[in-house]
């Protein structure tokens, strides 16, 4: 939930994230009558959380690609959070005396990672806070929702337990739904247009090998989502086996019971009712004279005009991913062209 040390990609941008970030809680205007037990900020919020009203404002103005929330030409001010955990590694052979940290080869390693599974590559990543707020919706979740969620089983004994009476639940689900909303690198569906600034919760760690690199998130949804956000704590470190300390099993475990812990810290910060988190981690084993990249990474984003099928964004917010899929009747292979011209 920290905010995370500047990328080569958004230092420029940080002017950009301050101006822009108080968006990503900007309730949703609606007609109706406002709630009084909301506080006065979000007297004019949706009395009822409802996805399908959300997303119709989270429509970018691209038909074959999304767009960074925030930018010209949406449809209104809500926005699709997409989560993704990355590892990626690269021979380390551009570095020099006297550089910073891993120089070229971090930035390398990066890249690679942002290319790697659900497709990243070639934006401009604006670092900002964690939450989703009333007007922003979880893809998998609340759109094309996921296998298991939120019917979620229980996590695996190696998962932490009930935090404070949280259950907790896998985060893979989400992860394999972003990945099928924006394709691969190589097999593209609805990418991020090239070259767009993007915010998004956001931690990494780069670090040269023989080690472990690792990303973890735990997504904690609020219970009231109308009046409070739901809430991503990101993690990002590095394992080495020392003598006497714990084994990577031992750490790993204890990675995911504190990222299940640190959402307990923050309901008690802003007295907040989480009904669920959603915890996963990646790791990736870095080899010697390699340099290793871990980013945990969820962009707020606007949909691409074509990703919302027909019957419009109410049948969306129904719709299993599988359904959604089967709508589209779209092919991975589609390779993006000049439908990514806005009208």
């Amino acid at each position: 939930m920290d905010y995370p040390c500047p990328t080569r990609r958004s230092g420029r941008l940080h002017a950009l994230a301050a101006a822009v970030t108080g968006l990503l809680s900007l309730p949703v205007l609606a007609a109706e009558e406002p709630a009084k037990t909301l506080s006065p900020l979000l007297q004019k919020a949706t009395p009822s959380y409802s996805p399908a009203d959300i997303v119709k404002g989270a429509i970018g103005p691209y038909a074959a690609h999304c767009d960074g929330f925030g930018n010209p030409g949406s449809a209104g001010s809500g926005y699709v959070a997409v989560v993704t955990l990355k590892t990626a590694q690269t021979p380390r052979e551009l570095s020099l005396s006297g550089q910073v940290g891993e120089g070229l080869d971090g930035t390398v390693a990066f890249d690679q990672a942002e290319a790697g599974g659900a497709y990243l590559g070639q934006i401009n990543l604006v670092p900002v806070s964690s939450f989703i707020g009333p007007n922003g919706v979880l893809w998998g979740y609340d759109l094309a929702k996921a296998p298991d969620v939120p019917a979620a089983k229980p996590a695996k004994p190696a998962e932490p337990p009930a935090a404070a009476g949280i259950p907790v639940r896998p985060l893979d689900p989400l992860l394999e739904a972003g990945a099928r909303l924006l394709g691969s690198r190589d097999d593209p569906r609805y990418p991020i247009l090239p070259g767009t600034p993007v915010m998004a919760a956001h931690k990494e760690i780069t670090a040269a090998g023989p080690t472990t690199v690792w990303c973890g998130i735990a997504l904690a949804i609020a219970e009231d989502r109308r009046a409070n956000a739901s809430l991503i704590m990101e993690q990002c470190g590095e394992f080495k086996p020392q003598e006497g300390g714990p084994t990577e099993e031992q750490y790993f475990r204890l990675a995911r019971e504190n990222l299940a812990k640190s959402v307990q810290r923050i309901a008690k910060n802003h007295d907040v009712k989480y009904r669920e988190i959603l915890l996963g981690t990646r790791q990736e084993a870095v080899r010697e004279g390699y340099v290793g990249h871990a980013m945990a990474t969820v962009p707020y984003l606007v949909l691409a005009r074509e990703a919302v099928p027909l019957g419009g964004t109410d049948k969306l917010a129904r719709m299993s991913l599988a359904e959604w899929e089967q709508a589209l009747q779209r092919s991975p292979k589609r390779k993006p062209g000049p439908a990514a011209t806005a009208p």
